[in-house]
């Protein structure tokens, strides 16, 4: 399990409890890896939104390295539970912190994006 760490200061500072209860409320549990995956992308693009321009080359070999995994398995089970929160009653919560509807299922690295996006709006007060 991933230590409790907080990203950035001040203003941005985000805590890792904050991105794994947000995965939960889009219908992500623990049970996939996936989740862990996701909520380190997640942790990593807020450290470097840059990460998200090129998440193949970027992003998911990082997370790949700290699982001691490939980038491509890091995409795929990420992917899966996207899949697992768009079929649920996540999608009502993404739609909500995209501050959109939503029209079709978003692809990887935009679905991190939301989240993203959602936490540099929403940072914790200093």
């Amino acid at each position: 399990m991933i230590s409790p760490i907080e990203i950035g200061e001040g203003r941005e500072k985000v805590e890792i409890s904050r991105i794994y209860d947000t995965l939960r409320l889009l219908g992500i549990s623990a049970k996939y890896r996936g989740y862990h995956y996701l909520a380190w992308a997640v942790t990593l693009a807020l450290e470097d939104e840059g990460r998200l321009l090129a998440a193949t080359k970027r992003l998911y070999p990082l997370v790949a390295q700290r699982y001691n995994t490939t980038w491509h398995c890091v995409e795929r089970d990420i992917r899966t539970v996207i899949d697992v929160s768009w079929s649920s009653s996540g999608r009502a919560y993404l739609e909500r912190l995209a501050g959109r509807e939503l029209t079709e299922k978003p692809v990887t690295v935009d679905y991190i994006d939301i989240i993203v996006g959602h936490f540099l709006r929403y940072p914790i007060p200093a």
